[in-house]
């Protein structure tokens, strides 16, 4: 697989298990808190 369209495919999803991912200690982005805005013109 070499394009994004492929990340859909049901077949990537069964042969990269969640268990795999967590194994390889990847940044978790579902713990990512958004609506912060870290700028130097952001108006505090």
């Amino acid at each position: 697989m070499w394009r994004w369209r492929n990340s859909a495919s049901p077949l990537a999803h069964y042969a990269m298990p969640n268990k795999w991912l967590d194994s390889l200690t990847l940044y978790d982005m579902g713990k990512v808190e958004t609506g912060y805005v870290f700028s130097a013109y952001a108006k505090w």
